[in-house]
């Protein structure tokens, strides 16, 4: 009776460090800031302690978006003028899901 005692413990403690592991946020592989020109513009984005995107584009109007992909996946979208920067910022997903956007028009 010990045997299956002892052996229904471990069963237990594997599967809940198996659940701690499958919680456990994996912000390393979002971490970061991305720089890149795209668009005729500049666009920074990334995950740090949130989710972000910049864009900037000295002709013509344009916008940033930065989504999470929490339970209602929530969006910011700023928009700007000519010559000024567009800076959107949401709180983060940690299970991921995180994304960014540019847009001009």
């Amino acid at each position: 009776m010990n045997r299956w005692k002892s052996a229904g413990l471990k069963a237990l403690a594997v599967a809940g460090v198996a659940v701690t592991v499958a919680l456990t946020p994996m912000a390393g592989a979002e971490a970061g800031t991305t720089t890149k020109k795209v668009g005729g513009g500049l666009w920074e984005y990334g995950v740090n302690s949130s989710v972000f995107s910049y864009y900037h584009h000295q002709k013509k109007y344009h916008s940033a978006t930065a989504c999470n992909n929490a339970m209602f996946n929530q969006c910011k979208k700023t928009s700007s003028a000519p010559g000024a920067w567009a800076r959107a910022t949401q709180s983060k997903s940690y299970f991921g899901g995180n994304t960014a956007y540019w847009s001009t028009y």
